[in-house]
């Protein structure tokens, strides 16, 4: 764990809240209007973000709590974007609808910057696009994969069933600390009310 620092903190939260909308737009342009060109757009513009991203945390670590499972995030995550050419339709499509964790990331991003009524909002918006991408999408597009390994074995279809379930894993471990950090603001809150 590095040392956070609020400043470099703040500006990497605003990079992300800039960059993060364009990712998703993209994203949702794509699985609704698929064309190479904007596959090809998409790829590049998440690569893009992913890329500069990994070398901001390189230069800056203390942006964020933990720089490490970040980097293996995205780590993981450029794999993935750089064998989507090599893909068929379905799983091009599966790792669009992987991808849209980003709102999830955006919505918190946006929801840490805010207070009052529109925080609530926020919270509730980011628990159930959390559920629904992160824990119902995430694991269903491995299952995907992973029938599609059993029918057809081969190195593209192993490696993305490898990086879907590395990103579920952190995914479980996000969710742990998510609920953890319920949990505590649960028993704060009765604390204070003592």
């Amino acid at each position: 764990m590095s040392e956070l620092n609020i400043d470099w903190s703040n500006k990497h939260d605003i990079w992300n809240i800039i960059w993060l909308p364009i990712v998703f737009c993209t994203n949702i342009y794509l699985l609704f209007n698929w064309n190479i060109n904007i596959e090809l757009y998409f790829i590049s513009i998440f690569l893009l973000y992913l890329v500069s991203d990994f070398i901001w945390l390189i230069i800056k670590p203390y942006s964020v709590v933990n720089p490490n499972i970040i980097y293996f995030h995205h780590l993981i995550s450029i794999i993935g974007t750089i064998i989507i050419p090599q893909l068929d339709y379905e799983l091009k499509y599966l790792i669009c609808l992987a991808t849209l964790t980003e709102i999830n990331t955006w919505i918190r991003l946006i929801r840490n910057r805010t207070s009052g009524k529109l925080n609530i909002i926020l919270d509730l918006l980011f628990l159930v696009s959390w559920i629904i991408i992160r824990l119902v999408i995430g694991p269903y597009v491995s299952s995907i994969i992973f029938k599609r390994c059993l029918i057809e074995y081969n190195k593209i279809n192993v490696t993305l069933f490898i990086v879907s379930c590395l990103l579920n894993i952190l995914t479980l471990l996000w969710t742990y600390q998510l609920i953890n950090g319920i949990i505590n603001k649960i028993k704060k809150y009765y604390k204070n009310k003592e």
